[in-house]
This record gives C-alpha cells, sequence and structure tokens, in this order.
C-alpha cells in the first residue's frame, strides 16, 4: 500500500485520496461514538424530565391530602365545640 501511494504522490501530488477499509471502518466508528452519545444525552435529559414530572404529582397529591385533612380536621373541632356548648 506504501509503495502505491508513493508513486501516485510522484505522478499526480496531493490531489487524491486513498480510502481503505481501515480508514472506513475508523470512520464509521467515529460517527457511530458520537451517536451513541448524543442518544446518551437524550435518555439523561428523558429521565431527569419524567423524575421531575413524579416528583411533581407526588407533592401536589401530599399537598391535597394535607388540605383535606386539615379541612377535616377544622370541621370537627366545630362539630366539638358545638357539642360541648
Amino acid at each position: 500500500m506504501e509503495k502505491i501511494s508513493n508513486t501516485q504522490n510522484r505522478y499526480f501530488g496531493d490531489s487524491f485520496s486513498i480510502l481503505t477499509s481501515e480508514n472506513i471502518s475508523k470512520m464509521i466508528n467515529s460517527i457511530l461514538g458520537i451517536l451513541s452519545l448524543f442518544i446518551v444525552g437524550a435518555a439523561a435529559i428523558s429521565l431527569i424530565v419524567g423524575a421531575v414530572g413524579i416528583s411533581n404529582t407526588m407533592h401536589m397529591s401530599v399537598l391535597e391530602r394535607k388540605k383535606k385533612f386539615l379541612k377535616n380536621l377544622m370541621m370537627l373541632q366545630e362539630q366539638m365545640i358545638l357539642l360541648l356548648h
């Protein structure tokens, strides 16, 4: 391969390029590596968004239950006061 490249450089200069299967394999691996990083990044963002959504739902549920509990407690307190008078 080296001899062919030297001969072509002597006759044609640097106006050509040679692609070997090794070079193509390296380029494909590089592209796949970048694509894999992109997919991992998108998956990480998706997990974070999902976790925030679940956390928000749980928080709102607790706040609603607390509000209902306090409302029931106040009604019970009023009923006890009425019963004692």
